[in-house]
């Protein structure tokens, strides 16, 4: 519960009605609102939304990953990528189990059994957690240094028994 109190001592609201979490404004919205944008952005723009929805992601994990970085005043990745870790399930998107996590060479193996978006979403024919993917894809990348790609490779809205992102380095352009 150590987690639970870290948050909840991060949490200030000014007499304005501002919420700062950490220092940074916050807003609290429920899981089924990140799902209901999603499949907004699927009706109007079609599979082209998923990549916004990583990209939003990816920026997303970079920021956390330094703010993080900072806050712990440590470039050690792994105390780092432990610390998100923590956060974001006390934040709401479950626990990402690191079953790899490679500073050196950018790879990792990340699982998640509880996706709020999965939880939400219910099944469906394609993945839903491009943005999981994006987040972590980006905190992998700013842990690392090094330019690095990600993807869900299984997803319990298709009926896989989790979901898995696997992130690994950009190959090298060839010349």
């Amino acid at each position: 519960m150590r987690a639970l109190q870290d948050l909840q001592q991060g949490l200030f609201l000014d007499s304005d009605g501002v919420l700062l979490l950490d220092g940074v404004r916050t807003v609290i919205l429920p899981a089924f609102f990140l799902v209901e944008l999603q499949d907004g952005a699927e009706k109007l723009m079609g599979r082209g939304a998923f990549g916004i929805l990583y990209r939003t992601g990816e920026e997303f994990g970079r920021r956390v990953a330094e703010m993080t970085r900072r806050s712990l005043g440590t470039e050690d990745a792994a105390a780092v990528f432990r610390r998100i870790q923590v956060r974001t399930e006390t934040r709401g998107f479950g626990r990402a189990e690191a079953v790899r996590f490679d500073p050196g060479t950018g790879e990792a193996l990340l699982c998640m059994e509880r996706s709020p978006m999965v939880e939400e979403a219910g099944t469906r024919s394609h993945r839903t957690c491009y943005f999981a993917a994006g987040f972590w894809t980006g905190v992998v990348g700013v842990l690392t240094g090094l330019a690095v790609t990600g993807e869900e490779r299984l997803c319990r809205s298709k009926g896989d028994a989790r979901c898995e992102f696997v992130i690994g380095p950009l190959p090298l352009p060839s010349p």
